[in-house]
């Protein structure tokens, strides 16, 4: 399993099945976005872990707090 870091925040970022699951121990807001800049999904529920199901196989941007990074699958 690979998982990436998001710059200074202690946040990580990986791949379960089909699901891309955020380790979020700040517990800031996240989002999903297209590469194109369209939102595919968003949490502000504060919580741990966050886990989004991609809809597709594809690029993405991950967003937690202030931080992004980009993913393909």
């Amino acid at each position: 399993m690979n998982a990436a870091t998001l710059g200074s925040s202690s946040a990580t970022v990986h791949l379960q099945g089909g699901n891309i699951v955020v380790s979020n121990p700040e517990r800031a807001a996240v989002a999903l976005y297209t590469v194109d800049g369209m939102l595919v999904a968003s949490d502000g529920s504060c919580a741990e872990t966050v886990t989004f199901r991609a809809a597709a196989h594809g690029k993405y941007i991950v967003k937690v707090g202030k931080q992004t990074i980009k993913l393909a699958f």
